[in-house]
C-alpha cells in the first residue's frame, strides 16, 4: 500500500547514483539525532534535480514523498523496510549532540575530525559550538583541534550553512537544480552576492530570459540598469561562444544578439555605450571578447612565443647524420635496403623538432604524418631528449603510443599529474591537436615550464574543437610558429583510395568517381538509410564502426542505429541486469554488444572513448559485469562505470575523432552538422574500407559549401603575430 510520508532521516549509506536518480538508505531520527526505531530503515529514491547538494553518509534530511513498506530479513534480523519515492528533500543542519557528532565525523569536508574529536567538541561547548564556528573563534578550539582541522571545520560549516538559503532561493523562483550548482560552488555570502547582482545566476546554468525575469520581478532591477545591460552583453558573448565556438564577436554580430535580449535599439546602444563595465568582457579592434577567452588566448600566445627565437640545443642539421636518426629509420622500416627512405619534408621535420621550442606538424590522410612523428620521437629519444605524449582521447593516446614507442597519456590524465618541470631536455608532443580548444590549451601551457618544447601534430582540416577556439589553425595561420606541412599523398600498392578521396573532399571538389577502390558510395533515400547501414555492418561486424552525426535523428541517428543493430546482429543475447542496494536494474545493453565508455574514470583507468565488448554480466562483489577492452584487457565494471557505458555499434564523430577503424560506415543523416569538415573527418576515420550511405545530393552539397567551422572567429592568431613581433624586436 502506498501512503504519504514525511520523515527526518540520517543517511547511513549512499546507494546507486545515475545522471538522473540518486538512492540512499537512512534511519529515522529525533531532534537530538538519536535513532527512533532500530527495526526500521528507509530506502529512498529521488530525482537528483531535487537535491541542493550531493547526499553523503551522516547527513540529515527531511524527506517528503510516497512510501510502501515490507518486512525483510537482514543479517538474521527481521526489519521493516520503507521504500520512499521522494517528492522533496530538505537538508537539515545538525543541532543535537549526537547529530552534530555523526555529521562532523562522517562528512569528508571535515578532514582530520573523527568521532572522538567531534564528541570532545560537543562535550566541551555543547550548542554554543555553532556560534563559535559562525563567529570564527579559532582560539577556543585550539586545545582540541589542529589548525588545519579548525580551518576544515569552519569551511565545511560555511558550505553547509549555505543550504539554509534554500527557502530564499525557492521564494525567488530559482530552480532546485540551480540551487544544487550554487551550493556546490558556494563561496562566502552567496545570498548577499545574488541580492547585489541577481545576474550572477547566469553562471549557474539559467537562461537569460529566466534570470532576467527573476531579476526584474523578485529583485526590482530596472530594464535600463547598468547591471542588467552589462549582464546582457556578457550573456550574449558567452552564448555565442558556446554556440559557434567563437572567442571574439564583431560589433554587428553582438548588436543582433543583444537586440533579442534587450528588445529595443535604444537599450542596445545604451548597453554598448557604457563605460562602467563589470570586467566580464573586453573590446578590441576585432570585436568583443568574453574576458576569460581573451585572458586565456593572451596567456597561450605569450607562452608559445616566449622562446620563439631561442634554440633548445645546438643547431641540429647534423642530427640526421647521427646513429639516433639511422636507428629511428630502421625502426620505421625506412633503413638501408628497405626500398623506402625519409622524404625531404620528413627530414626537415626531424631537424626542426631539434631547432625550435614550438613547432607544428600538419598533414592530411596518407601524407605520412604518423611515420614522421615516429621518426621525430625515436630520434630525439635516442639523442637524450625526454619525450612526453598526450592526446585528447584515450584511444588516440593509445594509438600514438603504438606509433611512436613512447608512453602517451590522455590530456585529462596529464593535467591531473604533477606539472611538467623536468631537469633534462624535454619535448611534449600533442597529437590530434586539431581537437584542442582554448580552455584546454590554456591548461596545458600553464602546466609545463617554458623549458619544455611543444610539438603540435594534427590535421587542421578536421572537425574543429567542441569548445571555443581553433588553436591548431591559429598556430599555423599566424606564420609565427615553425610549421612543417606534409602535403604529398604517398600512394602504395593496394591503395584503398581513401587518402586521395578525402583530399578531394577537403578541397571542396566532389570526387569524379563516387565509388573507387575500397571507397563505396551507396545512394539511398532517407527511409532506407538505417537498414542499409545495418546490412553493411552485418557483412563484417567485428571490423566495422558506424560513425554518425546526431543521436536522435530518425534517419541515421546514432541511438536508432544502435537499437536496430542490437535487434539484427545480437537478437538472442541476455540483457544486462543487476541488483543495486536491493533494487533490480538494467541497461539497454546485451551480452556481446560492443560498448563505449563516455567519461574518464581514473580509478578504473578508463578514458572517455574507450571501446570494448560486454563479455559477462555475472555480478560479483564490486563488479556488475566484464568488458573486454580493445586490445584484450578484461575490465570489471564498477558502479561508477555503469553510468557512463553505452552500446557502440554506432558512435558520434566527436567520439571517433582521434581514432581509426578498419572498416567505417558513414550515414549521411539530414543534419546541418554534415558539412565538408564533418565529411572529411568521418572519411579519414577509415583505415582500409569506407562505405558512405545516403542521398547523393546531400553528399554533393556538403562538399561544395564552406563548413561552418571555417567561419569560426578567434583572436589567438592576431595575438601570436603581435607577441612574435615583440620578441623579434628584442632579438639583437
Amino acid at each position: 500500500m502506498i501512503t504519504p510520508v514525511e520523515v527526518k532521516v540520517r543517511i547511513t549509506s549512499v546507494g546507486f547514483q545515475t545522471r538522473y536518480k540518486s538512492s540512499m538508505i537512512g534511519v529515522e531520527i529525533d531532534d537530538d539525532g538519536l535513532r527512533k526505531d532500530a527495526k526500521k530503515h528507509f530506502l529512498i529514491s529521488v530525482n537528483r534535480k531535487l537535491l541542493p547538494c550531493e547526499p553523503a553518509q551522516g547527513q540529515v534530511w527531511k524527506v517528503r514523498g510516497r512510501s510502501s513498506s515490507r518486512k525483510v530479513n537482514k543479517h538474521g534480523r527481521e526489519i521493516l523496510e520503507s521504500r520512499v519515492s521522494a517528492d522533496s528533500m530538505e537538508f537539515v543542519l545538525p543541532y543535537g549532540g549526537e547529530a552534530f557528532i555523526r555529521f562532523v565525523a562522517d562528512q569528508r569536508e571535515f578532514s582530520g575530525i573523527g568521532e572522538r574529536k567531534a564528541r570532545k567538541l560537543w562535550n566541551e561547548f555543547g550548542p554554543k559550538i555553532f556560534a563559535d564556528i559562525k563567529d570564527g573563534k579559532r582560539e577556543r578550539l585550539r586545545g582540541i583541534l589542529s589548525e588545519d582541522s579548525i580551518t576544515a571545520l569552519f569551511k565545511g560549516f560555511e558550505r553547509f550553512n549555505a543550504l539554509e538559503y534554500s527557502e530564499f532561493f525557492a521564494r525567488h523562483g530559482i530552480p532546485q537544480g540551480v540551487m544544487q550548482r550554487i551550493f556546490r560552488k558556494h563561496e562566502g555570502s552567496i545570498k548577499q552576492r545574488i541580492e547585489e547582482d541577481p545576474f550572477r545566476l547566469l553562471s549557474f546554468g539559467l537562461t537569460w530570459s529566466a534570470v532576467d525575469e527573476i531579476a526584474r520581478k523578485s529583485f526590482g532591477v530596472s530594464e535600463d540598469s547598468s547591471i542588467r545591460l552589462s549582464a546582457a552583453i556578457e550573456a550574449s558573448l558567452l552564448e555565442e561562444s558556446g554556440r559557434t565556438g567563437n572567442t571574439v564577436i564583431s560589433l554587428d554580430g553582438l548588436r543582433k544578439v543583444l537586440k533579442k535580449k534587450l528588445k529595443t535599439n535604444s537599450l542596445v546602444t545604451q548597453a554598448l555605450g557604457q563605460t562602467n563595465f563589470t570586467g566580464s568582457f573586453a573590446a578590441s579592434d576585432k570585436g568583443y571578447h568574453p574576458a576569460g577567452s581573451l585572458i586565456m588566448e593572451s596567456v597561450i600566445a605569450k607562452r608559445l612565443t616566449k622562446r620563439l627565437y631561442d634554440t633548445p640545443a645546438e643547431p641540429g642539421e647534423n642530427l640526421i647524420a647521427t646513429e639516433a636518426f639511422e636507428s629511428a629509420c630502421e625502426e620505421m622500416g625506412m633503413g638501408v635496403g628497405s626500398g623506402r627512405s625519409a622524404t625531404e619534408q620528413q627530414v626537415n621535420a626531424v631537424i626542426s623538432s631539434d631547432l625550435y621550442y614550438v613547432m607544428a606538424l600538419s598533414g592530411g590522410a596518407g601524407t605520412g604524418k604518423t611515420t614522421t612523428l615516429g621518426l621525430i620521437t625515436r630520434t630525439l629519444g635516442a639523442s637524450g631528449v625526454e619525450v612526453h605524449g598526450i592526446a585528447l582521447s584515450g584511444r588516440a593516446a593509445k594509438r600514438m603510443g603504438e606509433a611512436t614507442g613512447i608512453k602517451a597519456k590522455t590530456i585529462a590524465k596529464f593535467l591531473r599529474s604533477p606539472p611538467l618541470r623536468p631537469d633534462k631536455r624535454s619535448i611534449l608532443v600533442i597529437d590530434e591537436a586539431s581537437m584542442l580548444d582554448t580552455p584546454t590549451m590554456y591548461k596545458i601551457v600553464t602546466h609545463v615550464s617554458s623549458d619544455v618544447r611543444l610539438l603540435f601534430v594534427g590535421d587542421v582540416d578536421q572537425l574543429p574543437p567542441i569548445g571555443p577556439g581553433h588553436v591548431l589553425r591559429d598556430i599555423i595561420d599566424s606564420g609565427v610558429i615553425e610549421t612543417i606541412q606534409l602535403d604529398v599523398v604517398k600512394r602504395q600498392k593496394g591503395d584503398s583510395a581513401i587518402p586521395s578521396y578525402s583530399r578531394s573532399i577537403r578541397d571542396g571538389v566532389v570526387p569524379q568517381d563516387l565509388s573507387i577502390g575500397q571507397v563505396f558510395f551507396h545512394p539511398v533515400d532517407d527511409a532506407d538509410l538505417n537498414s542499409t547501414c545495418i546490412e553493411l555492418m552485418r557483412a563484417d561486424p567485428e571490423s566495422s564502426m558506424i560513425v554518425g552525426a546526431t543521436y536522435a535523428s530518425v534517419h541515421g541517428g546514432i541511438d536508432g542505429l544502435n537499437l536496430l543493430a542490437q535487434e539484427t546482429l545480437n537478437p538472442d543475447a541476455k540483457k544486462w541486469e543487476f541488483e543495486v542496494d536491493g533494487v533490480r536494474k538494467h541497461l539497454k545493453i546485451y551480452v556481446n554488444d560492443p560498448v563505449i565508455f563516455t567519461r574518464n574514470d581514473y580509478d578504473s583507468d578508463v578514458q572517455n572513448g574507450t571501446l570494448g565488448r560486454l563479455v559477462s554480466i555475472e555480478q560479483q562483489p564490486g563488479s556488475y559485469g566484464v568488458v573486454q577492452i580493445d586490445g584484450g584487457e578484461r575490465l570489471s565494471v564498477t558502479q561508477a562505470l555503469l553510468e557512463c557505458v553505452e552500446p557502440a555499434y554506432a558512435i558520434s564523430l566527436h567520439k571517433a575523432q582521434g581514432s581509426q577503424f578498419r572498416r567505417v560506415i558513414v550515414p549521411l543523416s539530414p543534419s546541418k552538422l554534415v558539412d565538408r569538415n564533418w565529411l572529411y573527418t568521418a572519411i579519414t576515420r577509415s583505415e582500409q574500407e569506407l562505405h558512405i550511405v545516403g542521398a547523393e545530393s546531400r553528399f554533393r552539397r556538403a562538399i561544395e559549401f564552406d563548413s561552418a567551422s571555417s567561419k569560426r572567429q578567434t583572436y589567438l592568431r592576431e595575438l601570436l603575430i603581435k607577441e612574435g613581433k615583440l620578441d623579434l624586436a628584442g632579438v639583437s
